[in-house]
């Protein structure tokens, strides 16, 4: 695999807004199709949303926890 091809690659991969780290989420992914984005912010990383959120998913929102 050529540089040229590596860095076409990468640029299409979504950064966490936070730290500016290069996420897995390729940037056609639609919204609804990812994890840890957040309205009106964008794209976490995984490291950055369980950071702000406590959480590594968005799960408690269609799982309650058990109280």
């Amino acid at each position: 695999m050529n540089l040229q091809f590596k860095l076409a690659s990468a640029e299409r991969m979504e950064r966490c807004v936070l730290c500016g780290r290069m996420t897995d989420v390729p940037v056609s992914r639609p919204v609804t199709e990812r994890t840890h984005y957040v309205d009106g912010a964008g794209e976490l990383c995984p490291a950055c949303f369980a950071e702000v959120y406590g959480v590594s998913e968005l799960r408690w929102i269609t799982e309650p926890a058990a109280l």
